[in-house]
């Protein structure tokens, strides 16, 4: 049984359905996923840590959602 999802811009070319039911059948994945996305939609479906890579190579392993996340930068 797979419990290990690696997705690299897994919406590119979907309409807005499609990337709706992506991002539910995400959420809904028992396993664990990383998800490599510019599409904020998509992440706010889903994502409980963000992970973000600067330009300097330092890394920000953020504990929670992406709004969560974009708020605690204000």
């Amino acid at each position: 049984k797979r419990n290990f999802l690696l997705l690299d811009e897994p919406n590119n070319h979907l309409d807005l359905e499609a990337i709706i039911a992506l991002g539910e059948g995400i959420r809904n994945y028992e396993g664990q996923a990383i998800c490599v996305s510019h599409d904020r939609e998509l992440l706010d479906a889903f994502a409980n840590r963000i992970i973000e890579i600067q330009e300097d190579g330092t890394i920000i392993d953020f504990d929670g959602t992406y709004e969560e996340y974009l708020a605690s930068k204000e």
